[in-house]
């Protein structure tokens, strides 16, 4: 599924989110409002389709799964309601998920001199995020919390091909809306977690720590 105007989308989360920070300062502890940032470790394990990405050669090389780990980013903001027992809390934030990159070569040999097809995609992504979060208390100030929601994400990609010994580059942009979830556990102003995103042909974990105001 296509989102129009990503970019536009995720600038005007920023800046909503910069302002409730303004807005609500350090001192309004009691307020229902709350921010925070977190940055971690990012996870990607994807399986891209050549056919996918508008790429078509005699052998139709297939890019294999690959893990790799970059750093990520986060800040978000939320309204909370809290129960006797229990917080129910609505949560908007902007991820930056770090980059990802895909090598493959082709089984296939095309050429006459025996060389084979080299293909290579590096991708940057970036989500807006919306999400129900639980909070229960478990003793003194620690709190267990968990997540289901969904991300608006944006991949800026580079396929490099390597094709009888010539060079070729291309970029090109996906978008997308698809379902993430998340757990960990909070003290006071501090919220260690993890969150799985689904994102089209890519499976993303986020192990972070961060900061909630």
């Amino acid at each position: 599924m296509k989102v129009i105007n990503m970019r536009f989308s995720l600038s005007l989360s920023l800046k909503f989110i910069l302002s409730t920070v303004l807005i609500y300062p350090f001192s309004a502890s009691c307020s229902p409002f709350y921010f925070g940032g977190s940055f971690g470790k990012n996870q990607v394990r994807e399986t891209v389709s050549v056919s996918d990405l508008g790429y078509s050669s005699p052998s139709q090389p297939t890019l294999e799964s690959s893990d790799t780990q970059d750093l990520a980013y986060s800040l978000y903001a939320g309204y909370s309601f809290d129960f006797s027992s229990y917080t129910l809390s609505a949560e908007s934030g902007y991820m930056i998920l770090g980059k990802s990159s895909t090598i493959s070569e082709s089984k296939n040999v095309t050429s006459q001199n025996g060389d084979k097809e080299n293909v290579r995609v590096s991708a940057d992504t970036d989500a807006l995020t919306l999400s129900l979060v639980a909070l229960k208390k478990i003793k003194g100030d620690f709190r267990a919390f968990t997540r289901i929601g969904a991300g608006a994400w944006e991949t800026s990609s580079r396929l490099s091909t390597n094709i009888e010994q010539e060079s070729n580059q291309a970029s090109f942009s996906n978008s997308g809306i698809d379902p993430y979830w998340g757990l960990g556990i909070e003290y006071k102003f501090l919220r260690i977690g993890f969150d799985r995103y689904d994102f089209d042909n890519y499976k993303t974990d986020y192990m972070y720590f961060g900061f909630k105001f």
